[in-house]
């Protein structure tokens, strides 16, 4: 039995040794799992219960998107949740992440901490672009492009041509972000086909600081509550032909224009419960651009805006007494309980009057 022993070579080692043949062996073990763990095994742990995980400070070099591998970047979970049809929900932390997103259709993006930062990656634009994007309405330069059905919460988007950039006929709801620094518009969508195809709902989000208006929408169910819409060059919620439009217990402050202009004919729009200051145009400017059409703007606080509190302006398109008519219930407006008050102070012609003459209800 001894020869054998020593055949293996172990009496060959002194006995002082032995342990730091022990101690060599247990660091060659644990380096292979550390090897296998960070590099190998992460490979055959896939996502569960529907869930992605996105951590920009994932230690390992390679992720497979499971909670305890997550992907470093958002951008591959999504393409994962593309292919795999069962994977509809992203779970986000960390960041800031520099990169331009596209969140696929049916799938929810989440942030798991107080507020995660998307950066659109590109500074300036060139020319060739600003034609593609402002011209061509190309969704390439969105920060975040949403194709539909999608719930996204606690993000705060900056930059890019667009902030959030809404595909046609798309369902999306915005919880708890911030859209910011756009060199365009904050929140823009493609023309919906009808008021059945989708809706836009924005809750308790800030829309600011962006180029253009903060909020430009066309043809779509839209409702904006609880938010703040303020610092935009433009108008804070520009809204057009053929909506159904609801904002209420929103802050629309301090914008470059209007703090909400909305056309008129074949639409809907309920303006309730807001407190729009400080814009440097008007409170709200309602504009005719096809006859008919519902308003109603009840029990607002819409105080010192640059010119009217509220203004009515006639386009081409419809007779000069539409606003009479309207006034007068044949189309149906309601404007009640409204306070109004302090605007008009910087323009002299307008003598500080709260409506303008069209407006006279």
């Amino acid at each position: 039995m001894k020869k054998r022993i020593k055949a293996f070579g172990y009496n060959l080692i002194k006995k002082e040794n032995r342990i730091f043949l022990f101690l060599l062996i247990f660091i060659l073990a644990y380096g292979f799992y550390e090897f296998g763990e960070n590099y190998i095994f992460h490979f055959f742990i896939k996502p569960t219960n529907n869930e992605i995980y996105v951590d920009l400070n994932s230690k390992f070099w390679g992720q497979s998107g499971a909670e305890k591998y997550p992907f470093k970047n958002i951008e591959p979970a999504l393409e994962l949740a593309a292919r795999n049809k069962s994977l509809n929900t992203v779970f986000v932390k960390g960041g800031p992440y520099k990169e331009r997103i596209r969140v696929p259709k049916g799938v929810d993006l989440i942030s798991q901490d107080n507020m995660v930062s998307i950066i659109y990656p590109k500074e300036n634009f060139s020319p060739q672009e600003i034609i593609k994007y402002e011209i061509k309405k190309d969704p390439g330069g969105g920060a975040v492009v949403l194709e539909g059905d999608n719930f996204i919460k606690g993000l705060d988007i900056k930059k890019g041509f667009y902030g959030v950039f809404i595909l046609k006929d798309a369902n999306v709801n915005l919880v708890d972000c911030k859209v910011s620094q756009a060199k365009h518009y904050g929140v823009y969508n493609q023309e919906y086909s009808d008021l059945n195809s989708g809706k836009i709902s924005i809750f308790n989000c800030t829309v600011s600081e962006n180029g253009s208006q903060g909020i430009y929408l066309q043809k779509s169910n839209f409702s904006l509550r609880e938010s703040l819409i303020e610092r935009n060059a433009e108008e804070g919620v520009d809204l057009h032909i053929g909506m159904n439009s609801y904002i209420k217990n929103c802050i629309i402050r301090e914008n470059g224009e209007s703090g909400i202009e909305t056309e008129l004919g074949e639409n809907r729009v309920i303006i309730e419960e807001n407190f729009i200051h400080d814009n440097l145009k008007q409170g709200i400017a309602l504009q005719s651009d096809l006859e008919g059409g519902f308003v109603s703007i009840k029990n607002n606080k819409i105080k010192n805006n640059g010119k009217f509190g509220l203004r009515c302006v006639v386009h081409e398109k419809t007779l000069p007494d539409y606003f009479n008519r309207a006034f007068e219930k044949d189309i149906g407006f309601i404007i009640s309980n409204n306070q109004i008050i302090g605007n008009g102070q910087d323009r002299k012609k307008n003598d500080g009057k709260q409506y303008s003459s069209r407006c006279n209800h």
